[in-house]
């Protein structure tokens, strides 16, 4: 049963015995959640819309366009993504809080910095009373009338005059982006191309607007800090399609630097490519961890009764379910 309370925080009462469940709604956004229409924690999951993406534990939904009950035409369309946690991976789960929590706070979090990003509306956590995530889902504003920055329309191999903004300017902001976002000592992680959403505007420019950071956080020790920003320097450059340009680096470089966490120009310079080359499986521990990846996959994929049977596999299936990827990247930066 949800309860509206001053404080916008819509809370479920835990169910006997089982688990426990919580959903926070900005306030502003409170009137776009019926209790006729969401009754429950479990109809999130259920909502009806359209089904822009699905894998194994996510799903991403447009919910049909809504008006706040009682505010005529405040209409506006929003995105759901739900994620669902299985046995194994919810043991990562008990230590931190849900993806969809800190999705919800790296946006706000955005906003207050200045940086255009999507408008976060409400996210819901379910936990076991252990304090394990079995489920999560977070609430945004869709953005009407955008691309990211992946399209073809943002080739470096397109003619620059059949759109308003070149990759190269796009770019440029982006740098000048992630400059103030690092001067402050807060990280994306996951600032592809992909999850750079391109607004065009009636003057002929462009606004970049930043979606889909569910692992944002602040990093204050240096050297923590240092590798984020690490981190999300080789991943944004890294997902440009088919591969960063000479021009593109340069101009990169001319806008992000000077070094906001200090130090040399040129050597963030070089850290920077090698972190690019390790996020595209281009060094040889890099590519020798994914291929080792891909084959561990296809043995489970393979043997799945016999991980489910066997306890000494299922628990080197676990351990598997860390991120290997990430931790010989961090290691290859360091050699």
């Amino acid at each position: 049963m949800l309860k509206n309370s001053d404080n916008s925080l819509l809370d479920f009462k835990p169910d006997k015995g089982k688990r426990t469940r919580r959903l926070v709604v900005r306030q502003q956004f409170a009137r776009y959640f019926l209790p006729e229409e969401f009754p429950s924690y479990t109809a999130f999951f259920q909502a009806p819309g359209q089904t822009i993406k699905t894998e194994r534990r996510t799903r991403v939904t447009i919910l049909p366009a809504r008006a706040g009950h009682g505010h005529a035409g405040a209409t506006k369309t929003l995105v759901l993504k739900t994620y669902t946690y299985p046995f194994f991976p919810r043991l990562r789960t008990g230590l931190s809080i849900s993806k969809a929590e800190r999705e919800f706070n790296g946006l706000l979090h955005l906003s207050n910095l200045g940086i255009a990003a999507v408008e976060p509306v409400a996210f819901g956590t379910e936990r076991t009373l252990l304090g394990f995530v079995r489920s999560c889902f977070l609430v945004t504003v869709f953005a009407d009338g955008t691309t990211n920055l992946a399209t073809p329309i943002f080739s470096p191999l397109s003619d620059e005059n059949s759109h308003a903004t070149s990759r190269v300017s796009l770019i440029e902001q982006v740098a000048v982006q992630l400059r103030s976002i690092h001067e402050r000592r807060f990280f994306l992680f996951t600032p592809k191309a992909k999850n750079i959403l391109v607004r065009q505007n009636a003057d002929k420019t462009a606004d970049t607007i930043f979606l889909d950071i569910p692992y944002a956080r602040s990093l204050r020790w240096l050297p923590l800090a240092r590798w984020g920003q690490l981190r999300d320097l080789g991943v944004f450059l890294a997902s440009l399609y088919p591969h960063a340009t000479e021009e593109e680096l340069g101009v990169f470089y001319d806008a992000y630097l000077p070094n906001p966490l200090g130090g040399s120009a040129a050597k963030l310079r070089s850290q920077g490519c090698k972190s690019m080359l390790a996020k595209q499986n281009r060094t040889l521990v890099t590519s020798l961890t994914k291929r080792f990846k891909r084959r561990w996959r296809n043995f489970v994929r393979g043997s799945g009764a016999e991980v489910v049977r066997n306890p000494l596999i299922a628990l080197i299936h676990a351990l598997q379910l860390s991120d290997l990827y990430d931790f010989w990247s961090f290691v290859d930066l360091l050699t």
